[in-house]
């Protein structure tokens, strides 16, 4: 999900067609990461941008020498990144060959390419990597195309979830919408109250990917 600058602590470098990137940015999203993209190929790669990323990390990390673009190079071109400069100067005339993604925190930190144990260490979010069972549970419940008042067996599988953890149920419909609540224990009970209502999920050419199809 892709935020305004003041409201998120991640900014993502790259180009948005690259599978890498992809990946990457689909790694976020999944952990509701709020971040800025920055595409080269739109926003631009300039001068001062390239200058902060070396001062934060070693230049040969941002060079992408197994790219295309970098095959497509003459000797006398790959020679000029054999030094911080010439580096810099052909990073600036082919944007393509700085390495993608490059995640940036607001804390000027920077990490150059995509893993994920490496994402989870350095965004702090590394504890619910798949399987997830909350991850697991939230995608099932997208993948039932509810529409109020049709909610697709959403409400059946939470309440076989809470059932299987101890909770005692008691199903509350009002006209053609299905509610129910949910409490385990006595006395002091822990309650579970929630709807499932949907609103139409509007033009399919709007979304990234179906609104029923998880990432």
């Amino acid at each position: 999900m892709s935020m305004h600058d003041q409201e998120t602590l991640l900014t993502i470098y790259g180009i948005k067609n690259c599978d890498t990137m992809k990946k990457a940015r689909r790694w976020l999203d999944e952990r509701q990461l709020l971040y800025r993209f920055h595409d080269y190929r739109t926003d631009g790669v300039s001068r001062e941008l390239l200058q902060s990323f070396m001062q934060r990390t070693d230049w040969r990390q941002l060079l992408n020498t197994r790219g295309a673009t970098w095959r497509k190079l003459d000797e006398e071109q790959r020679r000029q990144a054999e030094n911080a400069d010439g580096a810099l100067t052909l990073m600036l005339s082919q944007p393509a060959i700085v390495k993608r993604p490059v995640l940036q925190r607001r804390d000027g930190a920077l990490l150059v390419g995509f893993d994920p144990e490496a994402y989870g260490r350095f965004t702090g979010r590394g504890g619910c990597d798949m399987p997830c069972p909350v991850l697991e549970l939230a995608q099932q419940l997208i993948r039932r195309p509810s529409l109020s008042p049709d909610d697709a067996g959403c409400q059946a599988l939470l309440i076989s979830r809470l059932q299987a953890a101890g909770f005692t149920v008691e199903p509350m419909p009002f006209g053609d919408t299905l509610n129910f609540w949910a409490w385990r224990g006595e006395g002091q009970t822990l309650a579970f109250a929630g709807h499932t209502d949907v609103v139409p999920a509007g033009k399919a050419e709007e979304w990234r990917t179906p609104p029923s199809r998880p990432p």
